[in-house]
């Protein structure tokens, strides 16, 4: 046989080799999500945003919520809706919460409280870039998209329809 004969059939065993291997491997476990809170949306009566400039509260009252701290006014309920996604939202890391430096976490820059369950907002993994949030007994990390619902002026959250007379 030629060199490159031999060649060929050391890469033709190879390939081989490795199809059998992808073909025949174990299957993985399925991978483990956690639940940040159990909480369900609707039974939610009270939220409080707590930032360096502002602290907000709502309520809902009657099925509508309102704003009732800095000021008094409708909210937008959509608004509300995303902002309550973090109930539902689900992480692959769970730490323990415990030095909390290392997630930022010592002064979270924003804190939402859901009734009387604490969300604490920290910095970024640095490979992955999902935000790290303290609630419970543990820090998780998820989508920063979660943190940006509930980043909002006062003023954003305000319902800016006017009512209609008679509804």
């Amino acid at each position: 046989m030629t060199h490159h004969a031999w060649l060929n059939l050391i890469m033709a065993t190879t390939i081989i080799a490795l199809i059998v291997f992808v073909y025949l491997r174990p299957e993985s476990d399925t991978i483990q999500e956690y639940p940040l809170s159990l909480t369900p949306m609707d039974a939610v009566q009270h939220l409080r945003i707590v930032t360096q400039q502002q602290e907000i509260l709502l309520e809902r009252t009657e099925g509508y919520w309102r704003l009732t701290h800095p000021f008094d006014a409708p909210v937008d309920e959509r608004k509300i809706e995303k902002m309550l996604g973090i109930l539902q939202a689900k992480s692959l890391h769970r730490f323990q919460r415990e030095d909390l430096g290392r997630f930022g976490l010592n002064q979270p820059n924003l804190q939402l409280y859901i009734n009387d369950e604490y969300f604490g907002f920290g910095g970024f993994a640095p490979t992955t870039h999902l935000q790290y949030v303290a609630t419970g007994d543990y820090v998780y990390l998820i989508p920063p998209h979660h943190a940006l619902a509930v980043l909002a002026h006062v003023h954003d959250l305000v319902n800016s329809e006017l009512p209609v007379p008679g509804q």
